[in-house]
């Protein structure tokens, strides 16, 4: 006899009304003219929420460490040194990411 699988989740989830109508929406191709001119907008917002008019950024659709690596190995090239300095998590990480592409590093930790 087969056992039956066990789904084990916070669920049922309530999801409002306007959550439910934004996902039965149509999908926009991401090199289609409704997504240009989003991520230009998304881009001009982020520059002001930031205080940065004068800066160029861009968005990242991806985990954390994905801009982590992204920021590492665009700014380090092979013959440069890292110091990472450290309060936790994500300093530690940064430590991570430099040791798996191989870049010579140091970790300065503290509290």
């Amino acid at each position: 006899m087969a056992q039956e699988k066990l789904l084990l989740i916070p669920g049922p989830s309530p999801v409002l009304p306007r959550i439910l109508e934004a996902l039965a929406r149509p999908t926009v191709s991401h090199v289609g003219p409704e997504m240009i001119r989003d991520l230009r907008e998304s881009c001009q917002n982020l520059k002001t929420i930031v205080f940065s008019e004068k800066g160029e950024p861009f968005i990242v659709s991806g985990a954390g460490t994905l801009s982590m690596e992204m920021a590492l190995l665009n700014t380090v090239g092979p013959a440069d040194r890292v110091l990472v300095l450290s309060q936790g998590y994500f300093g530690q990480r940064m430590g991570q990411i430099c040791q798996a592409f191989g870049l010579s590093h140091d970790v300065m930790e503290c509290e």
